[in-house]
Parts: structure tokens; C-alpha cells; sequence
């Protein structure tokens, strides 16, 4: 049953206390009060060590002998009932309890001893609690990020591959599981590639050894790679873009591959027609240059038959747009809408072109403000020196200056400046800017470091579909040469002139656009 301990343990017995004393944890000798009815609700302290004293903040001769109750008069008297079970039962128990007085967590032994008494030894275990707590918070804010983390892996449209260290797949997705019709789960990477009809972009079958997975497992880190896939499922070829990395511990060991892969076969077919329309436009203008008498009546049948197809791929681009879910497309939209404004601008050029020589051009002059022009015409493209990383340098001068034009002609003049500027920069370039008053004109200077215009060409460069020949300048030759005829018929439709100066192929250009003022506010 239970050990026998001299009711004069606060007292006389040495040996009894030096051993009580020398314990770590609080000790307590009780024993218990009944009320009327036979039930345990409370108890007397016969007998503490210095630990329990000191934890009570008081000397044992004020506490032996007085009822627990004297000092913590808000104990539950569950406890009782529980220390009466273990007397009658004669079994000891270990439980923790809180000590609300102190605020401290205890770990207790309940050991019975002769008749109503038993002894109480107790731990101090707040420390380790509070640790315990600390982890089970961390633990399940753990839990709560690999819940998110593997429910967006589940649900991302793109295909999720992991691998272990040998190159066996531990996880793949929804969606992969639904095109392949199977998890893959423990077969190795290289098995499964073998098992697949995978090509090159160029067609050429590949070995299993490319297979994005192995080469990541080996260090490699892969991105915007492309495959061409036929589905075991439906057996449909289809084109396919991927990235993949090798996953590593915290000692930079190599322990598995992710890969994710994205069907583009949809973005593949529009971007080809893109491709058949650009190309038809530019066999149709090759046309045009050789059918001069005709040229009129050829751009009419040229703009005529683009038209639909840009419509129709304008149309494509925005239900793309609408149905790309979280932007996952945003790339290939971005491509594809300025390919499609770019041909939309050689549809317009064609139209201007035909106009001007067909003298069918309505001008809609009025007094304006050359300032706000020039303000509105930087406002269009300054997202685009952005994007290329050109720096805009802006010098307009403050007081309105008023010619009589064509707001939107002027403004569409500039802007193919602007535009004619941005396209001849390369990234890290700079653009600068000017309107001043010159005498009875007004400025517009439009200075660049880009390519530059070689001697040759700066005798026709405002011709119509003349582009500058010199190898050096091939990469950025993407439009018809119709821009700056453009800006040169209507500037001189506006009594107006524009000018090139190079001082070299590779040493920047500067146009000079000039316009008679006919109000000025100094």
C-alpha cells in the first residue's frame, strides 16, 4: 500500500526531513476532512518540505496544521473527491494541476498512506508546458501551411510532378491524375517517360533520360522548356511547357525534383495564326511594291482581308482573357494582344496611306495647345519605354503654345515619333523629348541613342515602305516604312515639316517636327 512516514515529520525526525528536503519537487503530508455526509472536502497539512514552503511564500510553522483551504479557499473540490479515492482505494495516482494562486503548472504523485492520510509530492512543469504549448502552436501553424500548400498543389490548372532522391514520384495533382489517368505514385520517372510517346519541338523523339524530372534530379534547373506529348488517355498530341528544379534540404543535399507543366496547345495554334496573318500581310505588301499603278486598289483588297482574320483573332484574345483563370496566361495574352495591335497599326497605316493619296483626308483644324499634345502623345506609350526599360526624358515648355490643327492627326504624328524612337532603343536606352519655340514655329524634338540611320537612308527615309537595308538595323525592322511618310503628308497638311538627322549607324537619330504657331503666351 502505501509508505509510513512519522506524524512528527515537521518537527523532530532529522533523517525524514533531510531526505523530504533534498527533493526537487514540493512534499506534502495531509490528511483528510469529511462533512456530515461522509464526503472528502477538504484536508489538514501535517507536514511540508522547504520546496512546498517556499512555493507557498511561507514558513512550514505557518502552515502546518491548518487546512488547505486557509490558503487556497477556491479549490475545486474535485480534489478532494480524488485524493479520497485514492486513500480508500489505497492505489497511488500521478496527474498534473494547476496551481491558480501561483500560476504555475505542477506534475503530482498522490501516494496513501496509514488511515486518512497520504502524502503529495509535486514538480514545478510550467516551463516545460509552455514549451509543449509553444510546439503545439508551431505545430499547428505547420500543419495549417502544408493544408494550404497541398490544396493550392491539388487545385493549380497546371501539372505538379515531385520526386524522391531515386526519382520516384511521391505526389502528383489533380489535374495530372485526370489527364493520365493515374497517380504515378512510386513509379520512377524515368519508367514513366519510357512508357509515354514524348517529343522535342522539333519532333524528334525524346529518351527518357531528358525527361525534365531526371535532369532536375541531377542539379539542373529548367525553365520555359517545351515538349510535345501524346496523351495516353485520349491520345491527343499535344504542346506543352515545363519548369522543374531539384529539391534540397537544408544542407543543400539534393533529396527529390518538382516539375510543372502547363498545356499550351491552344496559345500554340493562335500564336501560328498570328504568324500565317503577319506573313500574308507581308506577301500581300511585296505584292503591293511591285504593283505601284494598282497600289490603291491593291490596299483596298489588303485591308479588306485582314480585317476579319484580326477581328477574329481580337475576339480569340479576349474569350482568352476571360477564361484564363488567376492570370495563368498572362505572358502568352500579352504577346498575343501586341501582335494583334501591331497588325491593327499596319491595317490603319494602309488606311492613312490610301487616304493621303487618294487626297480623301479630312483635317478637323482648330486652335490647340501643342503642350497637352505632346503631354497626351508621351501619356500613350510611356507604359511601353517602361516595359522595355527606356528612360523618358521630358522637357515641355510651361506656356501654351497654340497652333492650328488636328488634334488627333498631331497627336498620332507624335506618337510615331515616340513610337519610331522606342522601336530603334534597345533596353537601357534613352528617349528625350522636347517642345520649345523656335522664331514663328514651334518645336518637337525627339532625340534617341538607339541604332541610328545610315547615310543612305536618311535621304528617303520619309518614303513610303523604305527601311533601312543595313544588317545592323534587320532585328528591329518589323513594320511596312509607312509610319513616318505618315507623319511627313500630314505635318505638310498642316503647313508643317519634319526632319532626320543621324550622325551614324549605331550613334542615335534625332526628328524634328515643326509647326507655325499662331498664338503664343509668353
Amino acid at each position: 500500500m502505501g509508505m509510513k512516514l512519522n506524524n512528527e515529520f515537521a518537527g523532530s525526525n532529522d533523517y525524514q526531513r533531510i531526505i523530504l528536503d533534498n527533493n526537487s519537487g514540493g512534499i506534502q503530508i495531509a490528511q483528510l476532512l469529511y462533512d456530515d455526509l461522509g464526503i472528502p472536502n477538504d484536508y489538514i497539512i501535517l507536514g511540508v518540505n522547504s520546496v512546498l514552503a517556499e512555493i507557498m511564500g511561507l514558513p512550514r510553522e505557518k502552515i502546518i496544521g491548518r487546512k488547505v483551504t486557509d490558503f487556497y479557499p477556491d479549490i475545486e473540490p474535485g480534489w478532494f473527491i480524488k485524493y479520497g479515492e485514492i486513500v480508500k482505494s489505497g492505489k497511488s495516482q500521478s496527474f498534473e494541476m494547476q496551481c491558480e494562486p501561483c500560476g504555475s503548472w505542477h506534475n503530482v504523485l498522490a501516494v496513501p498512506l496509514e488511515g486518512d492520510k497520504f502524502a503529495i509530492t509535486s514538480e514545478d512543469v510550467t516551463e516545460r508546458r509552455e514549451m509543449e504549448e509553444e510546439k503545439q502552436v508551431l505545430f499547428n501553424a505547420l500543419q495549417l501551411e502544408r493544408d494550404r500548400l497541398t490544396a493550392l498543389i491539388q487545385n493549380i490548372p497546371d501539372e505538379v510532378w515531385f520526386t524522391d532522391e531515386y526519382g520516384n514520384i511521391i505526389l502528383t495533382n489533380q489535374i495530372t491524375q485526370r489527364k493520365f489517368g493515374t497517380s504515378y505514385l512510386g513509379i520512377n520517372a524515368a519508367e514513366i517517360e519510357a512508357s509515354l510517346e514524348t517529343y522535342h519541338p522539333d519532333g524528334r523523339p525524346r529518351p527518357p533520360e531528358e525527361t525534365p524530372l531526371i535532369r532536375a534530379s541531377k542539379g539542373e534547373e529548367i525553365t520555359n522548356g517545351e515538349e510535345i506529348l501524346r496523351l495516353p488517355v485520349n491520345k491527343e498530341l499535344r504542346y506543352r511547357s515545363y519548369n522543374a528544379a531539384p529539391v534540397r534540404d537544408m544542407d543543400n543535399k539534393i533529396i527529390g525534383a518538382v516539375a510543372v507543366t502547363r498545356d499550351v496547345t491552344e496559345q500554340k495554334q493562335m500564336e501560328e495564326v498570328l504568324r500565317e496573318s503577319e506573313m500574308k500581310a507581308l506577301l500581300l505588301v511585296s505584292e503591293l511594291e511591285k504593283a505601284d499603278k494598282n497600289k490603291n486598289e491593291f490596299i483596298n483588297v489588303l485591308v479588306h482581308e485582314l480585317r476579319n482574320p484580326i477581328a477574329t483573332i481580337i475576339g480569340g484574345i479576349a474569350l482568352l482573357k476571360l477564361t484564363d483563370e488567376n492570370n495563368k496566361n498572362i505572358k502568352t495574352i500579352k504577346i498575343l494582344e501586341r501582335q494583334s495591335e501591331h497588325l491593327s497599326k499596319l491595317v490603319d497605316d494602309l488606311l492613312d496611306i490610301t487616304r493621303i493619296s487618294q487626297n480623301k483626308v479630312i483635317m478637323k483644324k482648330e486652335p490647340v495647345n501643342l503642350n497637352d499634345i505632346a503631354r497626351d502623345a508621351i501619356e500613350d506609350r510611356k507604359s511601353q519605354f517602361e516595359e522595355k526599360n527606356i528612360k523618358l526624358l521630358e522637357d515641355i515648355c510651361e506656356q501654351p503654345i497654340v497652333v492650328n490643327a488636328d488634334s488627333l492627326r498631331i497627336t498620332q504624328c507624335v506618337g510615331n515619333i515616340l513610337g519610331n524612337a522606342l522601336k530603334f532603343t534597345g533596353e537601357n536606352g534613352t528617349v528625350d523629348i522636347s517642345l520649345s519655340v523656335e522664331g514663328e514655329n514651334a518645336v518637337i524634338r525627339v532625340q534617341d541613342n538607339g541604332i541610328g540611320i545610315s547615310p543612305e537612308m536618311l535621304t528617303t527615309i520619309f518614303e513610303p515602305f523604305k527601311q533601312d537595308s543595313n544588317p545592323y538595323n534587320s532585328y528591329y525592322n518589323k513594320g511596312l516604312g509607312l509610319g513616318l511618310y505618315i507623319v511627313k503628308e500630314y505635318l505638310e497638311m498642316h503647313n508643317g515639316t519634319v526632319s532626320a538627322s543621324s550622325p551614324g549607324v549605331g550613334k542615335g537619330s534625332t526628328f524634328t517636327m515643326k509647326l507655325p504657331i499662331v498664338e503664343k503666351s509668353f
